[in-house]
């Protein structure tokens, strides 16, 4: 089975809209209502790489791994329920994600402005708080020797800071494995165990079909 990894034209980083996007049109749009975390580190505005957790397709209580680097999805991967379990949360819906990461960062650099607070790398997790609730942006802001300065609280919807810590006495502390530990290295690249939105895949295919009879 062929599967199609992102746009091969991409370049650079993107912001976290862009990314999640990468994973719908390669696994389907019924992922867009199940996104659970959204997780890019080190950003120098954007990061390179973005972790993308959401509820798999077929296998109830598990989670879909995707890691998008640069636009393009280098890895796809059915978590294991230890592995998931670890991450599970709130789905939210892409829908409710009105503010992009460009966004967060434009906010984020208006306060640390405002509070005369000085950052050289942003770090974004985009997580859902609940039924009825908006998604949130928890950022971490790092000055140049990595140190945590500022973690902020920011509403995906409104783009409202919801709330804001500013370290009087910043300290150096490791980046959290969005995995929550979890070893990357064991995590494999199995991607025919992810569930595919199939109904999308048949329509793409069959569009793809007429454009070719049409002589497109």
């Amino acid at each position: 089975m062929s599967l199609a990894f992102g746009d091969a034209r991409a370049q650079g980083p993107v912001p976290g809209k862009q990314a999640i996007s990468a994973v719908l049109n390669s696994y389907g749009q019924a992922y867009r209502d199940r996104l659970v975390a959204v997780v890019g580190q080190k950003g120098a505005h954007q990061p390179i790489v973005w972790h993308i957790m959401a509820y798999d397709l077929k296998v109830a209580g598990r989670l879909s791994y995707f890691q998008v680097a640069n636009g393009k999805i280098v890895q796809a991967t059915l978590l294991s329920a230890e592995q998931s379990k670890n991450r599970l949360g709130p789905a939210f819906k892409m829908n409710d994600l009105r503010k992009n990461s460009t966004d967060a960062f434009a906010i984020a650099n208006a306060a640390a402005t405002a509070a005369k607070v000085g950052f050289h790398t942003l770090s974004y997790e985009i997580v859902g708080r609940g039924p009825g609730q908006t998604p949130i942006y928890n950022l971490e802001l790092r000055d140049f020797q990595e140190r945590v300065v500022a973690e902020l609280v920011i509403d995906g919807t409104s783009g409202q800071m919801i709330a804001a810590n500013w370290e009087a006495q910043p300290t150096a502390t490791a980046y959290t494995n969005p995995l929550n530990r979890i070893d990357w290295q064991r995590i494999k690249n199995t991607s025919k165990d992810v569930g595919r939105d199939i109904g999308d895949g048949f329509k793409k295919f069959g569009q793809g079909v007429k454009r070719a009879f049409n002589g497109e």
